[in-house]
């Protein structure tokens, strides 16, 4: 007689599954994606939200970005927003889903991502109860898959790895059925889930040809169904290959905002250096301590036991070996071929290797035999539990853990959020384009204000002055980095732009129709300030309280009888130090430094400016002078400024310094430390 558990077991699994799911991912479900990944999350939340924008055209996916990082690394615009992608059926079901629920909540998104998880976790369920025939070694299986902290973490994200990854379980379910019943419909239901995961993860296309490889082997000399397996097959390798000649095309005429290539190591060198960040990274990311233990210890069993079970009568069991091992094979060279992908984007695990570790771990349970003597087997259960519980609560803190990085993206979206109103209050409509100036994921300003533009994300005076040519309406910027990391590389920046709006984190600025003749206070609105710090020195008479390395010359000298001077056999020159400035614990503040400098050979030098609090350094800044002065005998105008954080601690310091790295010899005179 059938007990409750055996009538009911499949759906005690599904229980499991979605109370597991629900453990792990319900503070999340509504979570802005600002943490890690936040760059290739919001990519396809981009994707979603532009089906919703051009008519749910699913064969012209866009996203909001006018410029691509692919072929020409963003610097290359495009009339359209369009960009190629894998076949984007998954962001284009969860548009669906937006546009039905009259919603373009982030929840919508993820709950069908989770959702499919949970599919996915349920079929391998269903693969592990079919080979091992044992419900707890299937509980155990199910458990194992469900709580790799990288795959915990995908399961409620925008990626269509999970679905994906899901599809091709599906599919390797139907195709273990088929090789037990020979029902030839099981064979069109793999071939159309296994077919649908290449298509939307391109990365799938190693199940596919795997399990192929392994029906030729095994099914096709059987002569059964031969031509219509064959039809079939050929129809899933032809529709594969037109969606990529297709994405191809889309690639070369929009660009695209994702990777199309291969990334191995270039050197054997290079791969041992990305190896061991790999493994210092994500080893523990991808299962936890407890899974691998749990692992080792299964695996090393069945291997004994293989060697001395010389004859299996189940008749999966041969072809599950077989397609185990070509899978692995076949993903252990892949991840090699994606090695440079790996060390900074952990969901390639969950792509390549996930899934064979899983099959792995299946093909071991299913050869060790549960133990008939009560005691041990109580013992066995108990020491697995305990085991799964720890494996359970890991995954749980990883999600935690996860979300304490990523603090730029955080704030990205917040500041973006806030000007919402104020971008509406200047009538700035929805049809214009936006330059925003680092948005570090290009997607996620753009999708916060809803509007469309060009994301410049390499700061250099090339790119700048070549983005500031683009056919741009508005310019937005943050002020904490604006100075530093725009106005340093490109000063004519401020004499191409007119800010029109600024609060305490962004400026907003429209494009000057012609070039003004302005410089930084003005243009930053401080030319009728005074700085609330001030340090000057002619070198005639100079306070060696604050100032140290200190050397005069009376040779040379811009005005008055004295000049600092740098030598060649001086790593680091004329240093300031001040405990003492009230200004920076008040707000953060802008520094302005201005000397008249002299270099006849070489500009090879930095100006520092550092801050500690305490033992800690919270503000390093560093520029070179190189492309700033001209050598020769003429003294250059120089006029560095640096964005300078609030300091909290009372046990601070500010310090300027000299870093002569090129080891040179420079003078300075006239020195100017203004803090705003």
């Amino acid at each position: 007689m059938k007990t409750f558990a055996d009538r009911y077991f499949l759906a005690i699994c599904l229980l499991l599954i979605i109370l597991l799911g629900i453990f792990f991912q319900y503070p999340y479900f509504n979570e802005f994606p600002v943490f890690e990944h936040s760059w290739a999350q919001t990519d396809r939340y981009a994707i979603s939200l532009g089906f919703l924008n051009n008519g749910f055209n699913l064969f012209k996916p866009e996203v909001f970005l006018y410029n691509k990082l692919f072929p020409f690394d963003f610097q290359k615009i495009y009339d359209t927003t369009i960009t190629s992608v894998d076949f984007p059926i998954h962001d284009f079901i969860a548009a669906l889903l937006m546009k039905l629920l009259g919603s373009r909540e982030v929840w919508i998104f993820k709950t069908y991502i989770l959702f499919y998880s949970f599919a996915g976790l349920f079929f391998l369920g269903k693969i592990a109860y079919l080979l091992t025939k044992n419900k707890a070694k299937t509980l155990i299986i199910i458990v194992f898959a469900a709580s790799s902290p990288t795959f915990v973490f995908y399961q409620n994200t925008f990626l269509p790895t999970i679905p994906s990854i899901a599809n091709t379980i599906i599919g390797l379910y139907f195709y273990l059925l088929f090789l037990s019943n020979n029902k030839l419909k099981n064979f069109y239901i793999f071939l159309f889930f296994v077919t649908l995961a290449t298509l939307s993860r391109t990365t799938c296309v190693i199940y596919l040809l795997s399990i192929l490889c392994v029906e030729s082997i095994f099914t096709f000399n059987k002569k059964q169904f031969i031509y219509r397996k064959l039809l079939a097959a050929s129809l899933s390798i032809c529709i594969v290959l037109t969606y990529f000649i297709f994405n191809y095309q889309l690639r070369s005429i929009h660009g695209s905002i994702f990777l199309s290539s291969l990334m191995p190591a270039r050197s054997l060198s290079e791969a041992v250096v990305l190896l061991k960040t790999i493994k210092d990274i994500w080893l523990l990311s991808y299962f936890s301590l407890g899974q691998y233990i749990l692992f080792i210890i299964f695996f090393s069993i069945a291997i004994i036991l293989f060697i001395q079970l010389k004859n299996r009568k189940d008749k999966l069991h041969k072809p599950f070996i077989t397609l185990t091992t070509i899978v692995t094979t076949a993903s252990i060279i892949f991840s090699f071929l994606m090695l440079r992908q790996y060390s900074d984007h952990d969901y390639y695990f969950i792509d390549i290797l996930y899934l064979p570790a899983i099959l792995i771990l299946i093909f071991s349970l299913s050869l060790i035999p549960v133990p008939t003597n009560k005691e041990l087997s109580l013992v066995g259960i108990s020491l697995a539990s305990v085991i799964l519980i720890f494996m359970i609560i890991s995954a749980k803190n990883s999600q935690a853990n996860r979300r304490n990085s990523s603090k730029k993206t955080q704030r990205i979206f917040t500041q973006y959020k806030n000007i919402i109103p104020v971008l509406d209050s200047l009538k700035i409509s929805k049809n214009v384009k936006i330059l925003i100036i680092d948005p570090f994921a290009p997607n996620l300003p753009f999708i916060i204000i809803n509007r469309k533009g060009f994301a410049l994300l390499s700061l250099k005076k090339s790119t700048i002055q070549t983005a500031l040519s683009w056919p741009y309406d508005y310019l937005i910027y943050q002020n904490e980095s604006f100075v530093s990391a725009v106005y340093n590389q490109y000063p004519e920046f401020i004499s191409e732009v007119n800010p029109i709006y600024a609060n305490t984190e962004l400026t907003i600025c429209k494009k000057n129709k012609i070039k003004t003749n302005t410089n930084l206070l003005t243009y930053l609105k401080l030319n009728d300030s005074k700085p609330e710090y001030e340090v000057t020195s002619n070198f005639e008479d100079i306070d060696t309280l604050q100032f140290s390395n200190v050397l005069t010359s009376d040779q040379k000298y811009f005005r008055g009888g004295k000049s600092y001077m740098l030598t060649e056999d001086k790593d680091f020159g004329l240093t300031y130090k001040s405990k003492t400035v009230p200004v920076l614990q008040k707000r953060k503040s802008f520094l302005l430094l201005n000397a008249k400098v002299l270099a006849e050979n070489s500009t090879e030098i930095d100006i520092v400016v550092s801050i500690n609090e305490g033992e800690k350094n919270i503000y390093y800044e560093a520029i070179n002078l190189e492309k700033k002065i001209v050598k020769g005998n003429n003294w250059n105008d120089l006029t560095l400024s640096y964005n300078l954080p609030q300091v909290i601690n009372k046990d601070y310091e500010l310090a300027i310094f000299v870093w002569n790295a090129g080891k040179t010899k420079v003078n300075f005179d006239d020195l100017k430390i203004q803090i705003y």
